[in-house]
């Protein structure tokens, strides 16, 4: 089965980037105050607690240890023609897995997840994560991350600056943070090329049980879903309660996700890529530079090609002088 799967040589995230993921990132952009929060995220310490933390408290995946496991990932990487990060393993009873590391990206899976999924939703997991680093969102996700925290112990301490400051921000990241992740789902479908698989995924993260996954049906779930866009667009009441449901999640509601990746992977778009017509990405580095972190980056003569301002950060996807769109 793993021969029958496409490969996409040169495949551009652009090919499954969510339409709601670029709008995001564009409101994004507009919030005041996002080049303050760069520079916050850069000293205090970016993603290196999280490798600590990896390597001392986690399980490594590799050729040597759960071998069967670090060959799916290996396999994703092929189909979406990027580099393969590091894998690890934590030992906790979640259904989760998350992604960081902008220097070296590094995939985290959660053993409970493990347990609740079979091999084929592990790899639409595994393509998921992948996705998230071949989109370029694992830097911004990690400043969403760190801002929510920066807000929650830094805001009392500082007249109130840092919620003025952040709220704004604090919305406009997590509104982004929650639409990239359906980009990151049709990257989960590309790995695997499987869609009843994704919507099993999501239908395991809603209903949390293996024993009672036999008896769950695919288009009742689908249709709980659209039951739930309906209802959000009846009144007021209603779209005020499902605004307020979602403002602090990081991902959409799984029987919305399904809803979504059901139509993608029906569309002429999710066939054209099968069929091999798809955007393609011009030979540049997968991941940023060391110097991503430093204090003051090289200038290594990237420009803006809107209005040529220098480009400190290569994991930047826009120019933070004019919002413009950088090539990725």
């Amino acid at each position: 089965m793993a021969n029958s799967r496409r490969r996409f040589p040169g495949l551009s995230s652009v090919a499954f980037e969510h339409p709601t993921d670029r709008a995001a990132l564009a409101a994004l952009r507009k919030a005041p105050g996002l080049d303050w929060v760069f520079r916050k995220f850069n000293e205090y310490g970016g993603d290196r607690a999280g490798r600590l933390y990896c390597l001392s408290d986690t399980v490594r995946i590799d050729s040597r240890q759960c071998p069967e496991l670090y060959k799916l990932l290996v396999e994703g990487c092929e189909i979406l023609d990027m580099p393969v990060p590091q894998l690890f393993v934590d030992q906790r009873p979640f259904a989760n897995a998350h992604t960081f590391g902008v220097e070296t990206p590094i995939v985290v899976v959660f053993s409970g997840l493990l347990d609740l999924l079979d091999e084929d939703e592990w790899r639409v997991v595994l393509g998921h994560e992948l996705g998230h680093i071949k989109a370029g969102h694992v830097l911004y996700r990690q400043i969403a991350e760190f801002l929510a925290r920066l807000l929650l112990n830094l805001g009392g301490r500082t007249l109130g600056l840092g919620r003025t400051l952040g709220f704004g921000l604090f919305y406009a990241f997590f509104h982004w943070y929650r639409q990239s992740e359906l980009t990151a789902d049709r990257a989960g479908l590309l790995a695997t090329q499987d869609l009843d698989a994704v919507i099993a995924t999501e239908m395991k993260l809603a209903g949390g049980s293996r024993k009672l996954f036999a008896q769950m049906d695919r288009e009742a779930f689908l249709a709980q879903g659209r039951d739930y866009e309906a209802l959000g667009s009846q009144d007021a009441l209603f779209q005020l309660l499902k605004a307020n449901q979602t403002l602090l999640t990081t991902h959409p509601f799984p029987a919305v996700r399904a809803l979504e990746i059901d139509k993608w992977g029906r569309s002429d778009e999710y066939a054209a890529i099968l069929g091999g017509d798809y955007p393609t990405q011009s030979a540049q580095p997968a991941t940023p530079p060391a110097e991503v972190f430093a204090d003051t980056p090289p200038d290594d003569g990237r420009r803006c090609p809107n209005c040529g301002a220098a480009i400190r950060y290569r994991a930047f996807v826009f120019c933070p002088e004019c919002g413009a769109d950088l090539p990725r």
